[in-house]
C-alpha cells in the first residue's frame, strides 16, 4: 500500500500490473487514515469527543486523492459512487481504548460512513448495492480507514464456509496428478470438497466428481464450489453426489471412466476409527479399481497409523513363509504402488501421500477383497509381535553367546509366527514429490495462484 500512497504512480500501467502479478498477498488496500491510540489516549471518557475527532480526521484525509487510482483499476468513472463501510477486525487492545472513551466498537461503520457522505458530496451510502467498500480495521496498532483495490480469487480462507484441511495440502495433492485438460478427476470420500476444489481452481477445464454418505457435509461442499467460483463459468464440470464408495457399484460411474483420484481418507480420528478403516480402506480401492482406467492414477493422504492397513491392502503375500509362492495382493494387484511420502501435517500429525497406478488386473469382489486384508493384518501383526518377543530375549541375554544361541535356535517365539508373509510395500519413500522445489508448500501453493482482481 505505501507504493499507492499517491494517484500518479497508482496510475502508471505498469505499477498496477506489477501489483496484479503479486501471488503472496490475499488483498492490497490503500491506507486511507491511521490513527494509532497514543493520539487519543488525551481525549475524556466522553464519547461524543472521541466520535467528533475521528469524524474530523475522516473529513480531513483526502480520500479523493485515492478515488483517482481506484477508478483506475475498477474502470468506474460515474461521477457518483455509493459505498459501505464494513468493520473487519476489532482486537481486544482496540475494545479496550474505545470502551474507555465509552464508544461501542461496533458503531464505527455508521459513524465512520456518515462522515464520508458529509464530506463528499457525491458519495452515498448503500449497503445492498454499493460501488466500493471501505473497511475499517481497529487493531492492536490503531484505527485503520482502508480502501481495498486488489484481492486473490483463490485465498485460503475467503471460500470455506468450515475449516478442513489446509488449502497448500490439498493443492499439493492436486499437483501430484498432473492433471491435464478434459480429464475426468474423482474424490470418493469428498467431504467439504476442498481437494477437488483445489484441484479445479489450479487445473481448470476438466470434470470433477465428489462422491460422500454424508448429506451435511455434501452441502458444504457444494456451497464452497459456489463460494469459490468453480464450474461452468470457470470452465470445469463440478458435481457432487450422495453415495457410498465402499461397496460394490457403489460410485454411480461406468468401469473404466475416470482418469484421476484424489482422496483425503479418514485418518480415523475425526470420522470413523483406525479399526474401521481396516474394512473401509480395501474397499474403497477395489471400486476405485472398477471405475478407473488402466494406466489410471490415485493419490490419496492418510496418517501413519493406518499404514499398516494399506499395506495390508496392497502389498503381495507369500504363504508358507518368505520362499512360498507369490500371491496377489489383497485387491487383487489392482494397483502399483509408484511412490510414498512421508511428511508432518499440521507440524505434529505424521502422514503418508501414496500414488498408485492402475494395472490391467481385475479386482476381487469386495468381500473377498476384505477378508484377504484382514489376514494380511493378522499376519503383520503376528510377525511383529513374535519379532518383538525374540528381540526381548536377546536383549535379556546374560552374555553375547547366549544371544547368539537365541538367534540361532527356534525358540517359542517363532513356534507361532504367522505361515503368511506379507511383502513390503512398492515404490519406495521419497524425501519430496517430483514436484517439489525445496520451499514450503505453502509458498509454492500461493505463487501457483492466478493474478489479483479488482474489488468491486
Amino acid at each position: 500500500a505505501d507504493t499507492c500512497t499517491q494517484s500518479q504512480t497508482l496510475t502508471q500501467s505498469e505499477t498496477i500490473k506489477k501489483l496484479r502479478e503479486l501471488r503472496m498477498v490475499e488483498r492490497i488496500s490503500v491506507v486511507l487514515l491511521w490513527i494509532p491510540w497514543n493520539t487519543i489516549s488525551h481525549l475524556d471518557s466522553q464519547n461524543s469527543n472521541l466520535l467528533l475527532f475521528l469524524r474530523d480526521r475522516v473529513k480531513k484525509s483526502h480520500i479523493e486523492t485515492y478515488i483517482h487510482g481506484w477508478r483506475t483499476l475498477s474502470g468506474n468513472d460515474s461521477k457518483r459512487l455509493s459505498f459501505e463501510c464494513k468493520l473487519k477486525r476489532k482486537s481486544a487492545l482496540a475494545k479496550k481504548h474505545f470502551s474507555n472513551s465509552n464508544v461501542d466498537v461496533n458503531i464505527l461503520p455508521r459513524e465512520i460512513g456518515v462522515a464520508l457522505s458529509d464530506a463528499y458530496a457525491d458519495w452515498d451510502i448503500d449497503l445492498q448495492s454499493h460501488d466500493m467498500e471501505v473497511h475499517l480495521y481497529a487493531g492492536d496498532l490503531g484505527f485503520l480507514t482502508c480502501l481495498p483495490l486488489l484481492k486473490q480469487r483463490i485465498s485460503s480462507r475467503t471460500w470455506k464456509l468450515q475449516a478442513g484441511l489446509h488449502s497448500s495440502v490439498a493443492w499439493a495433492l492436486a499437483r501430484t496428478l498432473d492433471i491435464q485438460p478434459g480429464e475426468v478427476v474423482l474424490d470418493p470420500m469428498c467431504g467439504k470438497g476442498i481437494p477437488l476444489l483445489e484441484a479445479a481452481l489450479g487445473w481448470p477445464y476438466g470434470i470433477f466428481f465428489g462422491c460422500d454418505r454424508s448429506s451435511t457435509q455434501l452441502s458444504i461442499a457444494a456451497v464452497n464450489a459456489i463460494r469459490a467460483g468453480v464450474g461452468v463459468s470457470s470452465g470445469s464440470v463440478v458435481e457432487f453426489w450422495a453415495c457410498s464408495s465402499g461397496i460394490d457399484g457403489g460410485i454411480p460411474l461406468a468401469n473404466a471412466s475416470v482418469d484421476k483420484v484424489v482422496a483425503d481418507l479418514p485418518f480415523g480420528k475425526q470420522f470413523g476409527s483406525v479399526v474401521e478403516n481396516e474394512q473401509l480402506y480395501p474397499r474403497i480401492l477395489c471400486e476405485l479399481a472398477r471405475v478407473v482406467k488402466q494406466g489410471g492414477k490415485c493419490v490419496f493422504l492418510t496418517s501413519s497409523a493406518n499404514e499398516i492397513i494399506v499395506r495390508a491392502a496392497l502389498a503381495q503375500v507369500r504363504r508358507g513363509g518368505g520362499n512360498g509362492k507369490a500371491e496377489a495382493s489383497s485387491c487383487g494387484d489392482a494397483w502399483d504402488v509408484e511412490l510414498r511420502y512421508s511428511f508432518l501435517l499440521f507440524s505434529k500429525m505424521k502422514a503418508r501421500i501414496y500414488v498408485l497406478r492402475r494395472t490391467q488386473n481385475t479386482p476381487p469382489p469386495i468381500l473377498v477383497a476384505c477378508l484377504r486384508c484382514s489376514e494380511a493384518l493378522a499376519a503383520l501383526r503376528g510377525h511383529a509381535e513374535a519379532n518383538a518377543t525374540k528381540w526381548k530375549q536377546i536383549s535379556s541375554a546374560k552374555c553375547e553367546h547366549d544371544a547368539q544361541n537365541i538367534r540361532k535356535s527356534e525358540l517359542h517365539w517363532d513356534h507361532d509366527k504367522p505361515t503368511l508373509f506379507v511383502h513390503k510395500l512398492g515404490g519406495g519413500g521419497c524425501n519430496r514429490l517430483p514436484w517439489d522445489d525445496g520451499r514450503s508448500w505453502e509458498i509454492q501453493w500461493r505463487l501457483s495462484r492466478p493474478s489479483l482482481d479488482v474489488v468491486k
